[in-house]
């Protein structure tokens, strides 16, 4: 079986350690910009098979929505992002 990045909300305070955790596993370049635009940005530069999932804790923080949307949008811009909506909380 493939590796599956897993990202939960409830593993993060705040949006900023979620974004520089998925920086370090998916070893995106040092002047990364830690916002979620530059967070798409990498991912739509991702050039090999990538497997995300998103678990959100309820309720959901606004900005976990904005950074699930923001995958969201660069799965669909890049056919090597698969990704992986996980709802179980376990």
């Amino acid at each position: 079986m493939e590796e599956i990045l897993i990202i939960r909300e409830e593993d993060f305070w705040e949006k900023e350690e979620a974004l520089q955790h998925i920086a370090e596993a998916l070893f995106f370049p040092a002047d990364y910009g830690m916002n979620l635009d530059a967070l798409y940005d990498c991912l739509c530069d991702l050039g090999e098979d990538t497997n995300l999932a998103l678990v959100p804790a309820e309720p959901t923080e606004d900005w976990f929505e904005d950074l699930m949307d923001t995958v969201v949008d660069a799965s669909t811009e890049n056919e090597h992002i698969h990704l992986f909506q996980k709802w179980d909380r376990d």
